[in-house]
């Protein structure tokens, strides 16, 4: 009987096992599968991500719109009504979001181009929209901050002068 050492000393592989590659493959192609699927698992979340961004960017420019469209209404029923009759005066009040969709925002009341403008802006600048009102009185440019309760208000001033502006409603708190 010839003794077989347990480990070819030069090479360290088994005597039973010299031929066998098997195992070379097997964690070749274990390494390869794994680095693949961490790719495309990265290209699932990335592009995810992407989609998620543009349909909050979308939403939030929508939302935006739609408070511009409210105070243009509000602003365009407040000059129809402060022009009825010996009517001078009239307020609107309405309730506003106090954020589009979880940003901040800013509401004008002003010019652009000589035409009344209502002018709803995010306060990171990624959305705003402009909103022209068709009124018979001259606005005075006003500024908000975010919504909750505004004004609308219809006045007028110095006997003939109609003059619309916007401010925060006080509720004497």
């Amino acid at each position: 009987m010839t003794w077989k050492p347990f480990r070819n000393l030069i090479t360290g592989i088994t005597p039973r096992l010299e031929g066998d590659t098997r195992a070379a493959s097997f964690n070749l192609s274990y390494t390869i599968t794994v680095a693949i699927t961490t790719i495309l698992l990265l290209g699932v979340i990335s592009g995810v991500g992407t989609v998620l961004d543009a349909q909050q960017d979308r939403a939030v420019s929508h939302q935006s719109e739609v408070i511009g469209e409210q105070i243009s209404s509000g602003v365009m029923a407040v000059d129809r009504m402060g022009g009825v009759g010996d009517r001078t005066n009239a307020t609107l009040t309405t309730d506003l979001p106090s954020e589009v969709v979880g940003t901040p925002y800013h509401i004008e009341l002003r010019e652009v181009n000589e035409e009344p403008h209502v002018i709803v802006e995010t306060s990171n600048g990624s959305a705003s929209s402009a909103i022209p009102v068709e009124i018979a009185a001259d606005i005075e440019q006003s500024r908000l901050t975010g919504g909750g309760k505004i004004e609308i208000v219809h006045e007028t001033r110095d006997g003939s002068n109609n003059v619309i502006t916007i401010h925060e409603k006080d509720d004497g708190i």
